[in-house]
């Protein structure tokens, strides 16, 4: 029973990383592409197209496409709208 519960931490640990992961990357990507373009809704509209094709990619057969990580990443893209 108590490996269980470990199993299902190291689980909701990993999961958690790969959230954070999404969002850094989803604003790293916007703010990249802001500041080559200046514009800030092109960054947010790129970095979440690159989150979308991620999951499209994972759902062929590459990984395990999940909402939460398109989610995740485009919440991360959405900083280039709120800081500048």
């Amino acid at each position: 029973m108590n490996s269980n519960m470990v199993t299902d931490k190291k689980i909701t640990m990993f999961q958690r990383k790969d959230k954070q992961l999404h969002f850094i990357i989803g604003a790293a990507i916007s703010r990249i592409v802001y500041l080559s373009s200046g514009s800030m809704i092109t960054g947010f509209l790129v970095a979440s197209l690159v989150g979308a094709l991620k999951e499209l990619s994972d759902k062929r057969g590459k990984g395990v496409a999940e909402l939460d990580d398109f989610i995740a990443t485009t919440m991360g893209a959405s900083l280039s709208l709120v800081l500048r």
